[in-house]
């Protein structure tokens, strides 16, 4: 956390703590929930569809191509085998 907007939110995570004497660094838990909030994708089922959709195998292998694409489908939560089928075939290599 010592670059780009993860430092930014570092910086603010600490002063809110060290600037009020009675505040108290809370449970692990806690401050998991918070990173999460602060990183995490607003819609990421959304995203998730929106990168199967460009998902290209590229270069890299068939096995890492599945791996990628098994990913972000369970993501996008898309149950339709039929779409599924389409955004895989039109990544692959034929």
């Amino acid at each position: 956390m010592n670059e780009g907007m993860a430092k930014t939110w570092k910086k603010a995570f600490l002063d809110s703590i060290f600037n009020d004497v009675n505040q108290d660094y809370g449970k692990f838990n806690d401050f998991l929930l918070n990173i999460k909030g602060a990183f995490s994708t607003a819609d990421s089922e959304g995203e998730a569809r929106a990168q199967l959709q460009q998902l290209k195998q590229g270069k890299g292998t068939a096995d890492e191509y599945i791996s990628q694409f098994r990913i972000l489908a369970g993501r996008s939560k898309i149950s339709d085998d039929k779409a599924l089928i389409e955004y895989f075939m039109e990544g692959i290599h034929t």
